[in-house]
């Protein structure tokens, strides 16, 4: 997973000032396209897919196992759960307080069920804050931010069918998708489905959507704020709301691939095994010979045909061997 990292982190590094510069520089706020027929972007847009498509075949053929379903604790991932858990909800609350003007049925259920994934991610938050595995016990509350995902990719669809084809409108998409992808993996292992490819998956989709929001909220949001407005039709609120997401799926990971990347424990004697003597007779009275389980790991890892004897017994081997 150590080189999807550095990916990640070489394409966020690259993409995100370009991106500003480029919008800045050559975006049309009026017509929402580029002066420069966007061949600047549209270079960008190659350099991102290629860095992303990098990013998932390096976490899908890492030697290092993936993510696990087990309940992990982590004071990173519990903060940014609690703040994407809170920013959800305040996008929610905001879209049901004062909705568009074009608003219809399914952005208010879309508004609804953000409520309640942002109430999912406030769980996670909790299970991380304090160890423990809460959404095994509420499986259908973990779907919910999933749930939310997908109503997000169809008002996308619906919204975008309508307009002239741009390139932003590409991005928010992919962006959309790639973070839905992340939260549906994630929600199979704190469910406990665990399975190798969730937890190898999670990685992938995580680091990919964490660099395309990188590539689209945090330009769109420095138009915003500078005045000149956004591009495309997806919504501010939601730009702020995926930033949230994307800071939430790196701190999960980075507590994930640290876990995962640990060595496992130093063997120990099976419970099972009879009872061997220790080294001058002594008997171990059901204790597990250490010694024995020294030699058998380093015997299995190296191949060596080595044991550890006692001093009395190596004593005696040496006085035989000098009088022979």
């Amino acid at each position: 997973m150590k080189r999807a990292w550095i990916v990640f982190a070489v394409t966020a590094a690259y993409i995100v000032p370009t991106r500003i510069w480029a919008m800045f520089r050559f975006a049309d706020p009026k017509t929402g396209f580029y002066t420069d027929g966007g061949w600047t972007v549209g270079i960008l847009s190659v350099f991102l897919a290629v860095c992303a498509a990098a990013i998932l075949v390096l976490s899908a053929r890492s030697r290092l196992p993936g993510a696990s379903g087990e309940p992990m604790r982590s004071v990173p991932a519990a903060i940014s759960g609690a703040a994407a858990g809170v920013a959800v909800a305040l996008q929610s609350a905001v879209s049901l307080a004062v909705p568009a003007a074009d608003a219809g049925a399914l952005d208010w259920i879309f508004a609804l069920c953000g409520i309640l994934a942002a109430a999912a991610l406030l769980t996670a938050a909790y299970g991380f804050a304090s160890g423990g595995a809460p959404l095994r016990r509420l499986p259908v509350l973990a779907l919910m931010p999933s749930v939310w995902g997908c109503l997000g990719m169809v008002l996308l669809f619906i919204r975008y069918a309508a307009t002239v084809n741009r390139l932003e409108n590409l991005y928010h998409t992919c962006t959309a998708a790639f973070l839905l992808l992340f939260l549906f993996s994630q929600a199979k292992l704190l469910t406990g489905i665990d399975s190798a490819k969730s937890g190898r998956r999670v990685f992938g989709y995580g680091l990919a959507a964490a660099a395309l929001t990188a590539a689209t909220a945090v330009p769109n949001l420095a138009l915003y704020f500078s005045g000149r407005g956004t591009l495309g039709l997806f919504p501010t609120g939601l730009h702020a709301a995926n930033l949230f997401l994307a800071a939430y799926a790196l701190c999960y990971l980075a507590a994930a691939g640290r876990r995962a990347g640990a060595p496992a424990a130093f063997p120990a004697a099976r419970e099972d095994a009879p009872a061997e003597g220790r080294p001058g007779g002594e008997e171990t009275d059901g204790e597990p010979d250490v010694l024995k389980s020294c030699a058998d790991f380093l015997n299995s890892r190296y191949g060596w045909e080595e044991k550890f004897v006692g001093a009395a017994e190596n004593a005696r081997k040496t006085a035989e061997n000098g009088k022979g």
